[in-house]
């Protein structure tokens, strides 16, 4: 496998596999060293995480996340492993040393700052709804979302989402889902529209035209992104942190942002980013 990103930089990259019953192995404070030695960054990541981590057609892995950890591995003088994991399975990967950082747009809240360590944050989403297109106006105000008593809304199986989703809907029962996948294919015909970040949610419209995100006014949800670590390295964690401050202050993670996020080119050089292309995997 390849990475692939609209920017020169990439990364060699193959896929490695989960192991629950892995053991949780005693604190390692030569994470640096090890991915030196071996040559060997292991990135865990979810399925599904558009526009972070995803695989086009051609099983290239591409994304926001993708993008800067193309650099990062670079700067390690590394390749890429990517290690594919469902939400419950994040701290036992870290802590058996099965990946050394999970990044997959990570929204961070207090108790999953218990769980893991997790970088500073480096970007932040908006919680929105993604619904049918024709339904917009439904969802438009937030004060008439909390009142709607028929309304049957799912969110992903992320614990820090499901949280804050508690948090802005308190009243509300929600049904749990593994994806959007689901939901803007038609199969999930008793939902009346998914619970995630905006940037998520404009990310699926882009492949499926007949849904629409809406930021239900006039409040709205800000909701930090973060790189999950190893709780026993305290050295990975500051070098992931200073790397994080250093390619923000650069400008990388703006271009990121920019190309997988608003889709918008940010270099002439550059092919524009399309979902045609990088999503659908249509054309070269």
């Amino acid at each position: 496998m390849r990475i692939v990103t609209a920017s020169a930089i990439s990364a060699a990259i193959s896929s490695g596999q989960y192991d629950p019953r892995a053991p949780v192995l005693p604190a390692q404070p030569g994470r640096l060293e090890r991915i030196g030695s071996e040559g060997v960054l292991r990135v865990g990541y979810l399925p599904d995480a558009l526009p972070w981590v995803f695989r086009n057609l051609e099983g290239e892995y591409v994304g926001f996340d993708m993008e800067w950890l193309a650099r990062f591995a670079n700067d390690l003088d590394a390749r890429i492993e990517m290690v594919r994991l469902e939400p419950g399975e994040i701290d036992h990967a870290l802590d058996s040393s099965q990946v050394d950082l999970f990044a997959s747009g990570q929204i961070m809240d207090p108790l999953f700052a218990l769980e893991v360590a997790t970088s500073r944050p480096y970007h932040e989403v908006t919680l929105a709804l993604l619904v049918d297109d024709h339904r917009r106006s439904e969802f438009d105000e937030i004060d008439q979302v909390r009142r709607r008593t028929d309304l049957n809304l799912a969110v992903t199986r992320s614990p820090a989402l499901q949280r804050a989703v508690q948090q802005a809907f308190p009243n509300f029962e929600v049904s749990y889902v593994d994806s959007p996948r689901g939901f803007v294919e038609g199969e999930m015909p008793e939902i009346d529209g998914v619970i995630l970040p905006a940037e998520t949610a404009s990310a699926w419209t882009l492949v499926y035209p007949n849904h629409t995100v809406v930021v239900p006014t006039p409040s709205s949800v800000q909701l930090p992104v973060v790189v999950a670590l190893p709780r026993s390295d305290q050295a990975f964690r500051l070098f992931v942190n200073d790397w994080l401050q250093l390619a923000d202050s650069m400008g990388r993670l703006d271009e990121a942002y920019q190309r997988w996020i608003l889709g918008q080119e940010t270099e002439a050089r550059e092919p524009r980013w399309s979902v045609i292309r990088d999503v659908l995997g249509w054309v070269d």
